[in-house]
């Protein structure tokens, strides 16, 4: 452990230390737990190491780290182990972590620091110095699972300095001159695959215009992240890696598009309303007169590029057709009737007519009227067309029994109810002429219509 922190300290002495990782090793100084520095060096070191772990993890080993500064199942006897003589020694960094690594949950039973282990697993598989060898030997059974997580330019260093203190069949101690382990400095030979391994810098990478950019670290191994702001859509990788080489990964940068739905038609017999065309942009239908929208009216321009919704169509509005009416002539015959149309309807055998209008809502301004079916003819009423006369109780004096035929129209007709006293007649027109007067004459006691002058047709025009 003095191994460590003493080299920690020769080398931010006398190199001067620049490297990140190499200062923030401090963390891993048992004694340092608790202190606001240790916190720190560890959100570092998790920081350069993110590449080792999982998306998930990266929450869970901030949350270890605070565990590791206030658990209370961490005491001061882990600190120390018992020699072969039985007395009291400070154990070795590796010792001490190994312990701290098999503590679990009194509920859950499981191991309280998986993640924060991860780490400080990596830190070990990366420390060089006097005590390599023996750090190697130590560390065989302890990182073994973990060393392909790490990049093999990490190893690189120390397995060179490794490989050549076993085919030297040297010790650490007797290849630097070392002769106290403990305290004696490192050499700095012992830095220089480390160093110039670990300072590999990318240039910035810039930024993209309409992006956010995630990560400030140019150096190997790691990465940074674009995100383009709302309303825009990555043209390439989101993700640039810094490598090895000291180059970026994609070498060219991404761009951030402007999302843009494509320009609409106007439907058929209507039109659509749209001044943008932009994310979340609306655009709107609508239809001509005398015409109704099938579909929604709305579309709205969606993430992909594309509008939503299907394109809505304008139908022609149309009355209902009165069909076969009972003793009811529609003037005009059509075969559909458009909103606008003006027609009558008009009853056959009695005067009465309406005049109705095809509404926007596809209904008639008015309803067909309720026309009586015929009851007796023109000809079989006028064949007996002779006067009348009936005794009145005296025989001098005679009542007229009957009226005679009132006349015909011009462009017109008539349907009687007999001739006889209280008889009716109706006079109606022909199709497009309209009846101007009273059409129903009636048949009085002396004999006489109760009118003189007939009604006429006139021509009606349609609009």
């Amino acid at each position: 452990m003095n191994a460590y922190t003493n080299t920690a300290q020769h080398m931010k002495q006398k190199l001067p230390l620049k490297n990140s990782y190499l200062i923030s090793f401090i963390a891993l100084d048992p004694e340092l737990r608790g202190k606001t520095s240790t916190i720190l060096a560890f959100e570092k070191l998790s920081s350069l190491m993110s590449h080792i772990f999982s998306h998930n993890e990266k929450s869970k080993v901030e949350a270890e780290i605070r565990l590791y500064q206030s658990d209370i199942d961490i005491t001061k006897e882990m600190l120390y182990t018992s020699d072969e003589s039985g007395n009291q020694v400070k154990c070795t960094i590796v010792k001490y972590w190994s312990t701290v690594f098999n503590l679990k949950d009194d509920f859950t039973n499981d191991y309280k620091y998986p993640t924060l282990a991860k780490l400080v697993k990596a830190c070990l598989s990366c420390f060089h110095g006097p005590l390599l060898e023996s750090a190697f030997n130590l560390m065989d059974t302890l990182v073994t699972d973990y060393r392909t997580s790490l990049k093999i330019d990490s190893l690189d260093a120390v397995q060179t300095i490794k490989y050549d203190l076993m085919a030297s069949k040297e010790t650490s101690c007797e290849k630097y001159g070392s002769k106290n382990p403990m305290t004696d400095p490192i050499h700095k030979d012992l830095l220089l695959n480390m160093n110039r391994m670990l300072v590999i810098n990318c240039n910035d990478p810039g930024y993209i215009e309409n992006a956010q950019r995630f990560g400030n670290v140019f150096t190997f191994p790691h990465n940074v992240t674009y995100m383009c702001d709302e309303g825009f859509r990555l043209v390439g990788t989101p993700v640039r890696y810094c490598t090895s080489k000291g180059q970026w990964l994609p070498s060219s940068s991404s761009l951030c598009e402007a999302i843009v739905c494509p320009i609409l038609s106007h439907p058929i017999n209507g039109k659509v309303i749209s001044s943008q065309r932009k994310l979340h942009d609306v655009a709107s239908y609508e239809c001509d007169r005398h015409f109704n929208l099938s579909g929604n009216n709305e579309r709205i321009c969606q993430e992909d590029g594309s509008w939503s919704g299907d394109v809505p169509t304008c139908k022609e509005i149309t009355c209902f057709d009165p069909g076969e009416l009972q003793h009811v002539r529609v003037i005009p015959q059509k075969t559909s009737h458009k909103a606008g149309d003006l027609v009558i309807f008009k009853c056959k055998y009695a005067f009465h007519q309406t005049s109705s209008k095809c509404l926007e809502s596809g209904e008639w301004s008015k309803r067909p009227p309720l026309c009586p079916g015929p009851s007796t003819t023109e000809s079989s009423l006028i064949s007996t067309n002779t006067p009348l006369f009936e005794p009145d109780g005296d025989t001098n004096v005679a009542r007229k029994a009957s009226c005679d035929d009132p006349g015909k129209i011009k462009n017109g007709g008539r349907i009687f109810v007999g001739l006889s006293i209280n008889s009716t007649v109706t006079y109606t027109c022909e199709d497009g002429y309209e009846l101007r007067g009273r059409g129903i004459l009636f048949c009085m006691e002396n004999g006489k219509w109760d009118l003189d002058k007939l009604p006429i047709c006139e021509f009606f025009l349609i609009d």
